[in-house]
């Protein structure tokens, strides 16, 4: 699926990491889209980008990957600290309900390994969730999928519905809290495939 014809060369993606993420929290998706045929490469290079939560606002908005998928996007808005509050409760309930407490815990350790390797990087995020002006980059000629999880406070916020009206995306709506790409990456897969061919061929 990672390639429309035995003659064509592989589709590649990149990963874009939201507050406090990293290379582990990804491990599974990037398995499944390699076992899928997909390539890993650089940012600019890459045919698919895939930006979690807070990676959004540092995304050039001259990018143009063939498709882009902004999961779980952190729209600002005011009073954010009682999100992170919540946000960090709705985690551990779900990772409690669908019984990945475990990973939960060393995903949470890495986190903070994350924020300490690339301070500037996380205190950056933490301010533009304050800033009630900053919206999600407008990219040109780029077919982007928003993607929004059904207990996850942050991509609901106030600017989605001017977001729904003003940008030609597709919007999707996906079960689970915030990391729930990084617990079920095959559904994240399957959207890319079952658009690639359409949409990269």
């Amino acid at each position: 699926m990672a390639s429309t014809s035995s003659k064509t060369r592989p589709l590649s993606f990149a990963i874009v990491y939201g507050f406090m993420g990293g290379p582990l929290h990804s491990r599974r998706l990037r398995i499944i889209l390699k076992e899928a045929g997909y390539v890993e490469a650089p940012l600019r290079e890459a045919d698919i980008v895939i930006a979690h939560s807070g990676a959004t606002y540092f995304l050039d908005p001259g990018l143009k990957p063939k498709l882009l998928l902004l999961v779980a996007p952190a729209l600002t808005r005011k009073n954010p600290h009682k999100l992170f509050r919540e946000n960090t409760r709705q985690l551990w309930r779900s990772a409690w309900e669908e019984h990945y407490r475990r990973k939960r815990f060393l995903w949470s350790l890495y986190g903070f390994y994350c924020f300490l390797r690339d301070p500037r990087r996380n205190y950056k995020m933490i301010r533009f969730a304050y800033d009630t002006k900053l919206e999600p980059p407008k990219f040109k000629a780029v077919n982007v999928f928003f993607i929004a999880n059904k207990n996850d406070a942050w991509p609901n916020g106030p600017q989605l519905a001017k977001l729904l009206t003003d940008r030609h995306w597709a919007f999707v709506s996906l079960p689970g809290a915030h990391e729930h790409i990084w617990v079920h990456p095959r559904d994240y897969v399957d959207i890319i495939n079952s658009y690639a061919k359409r949409l990269l061929g």
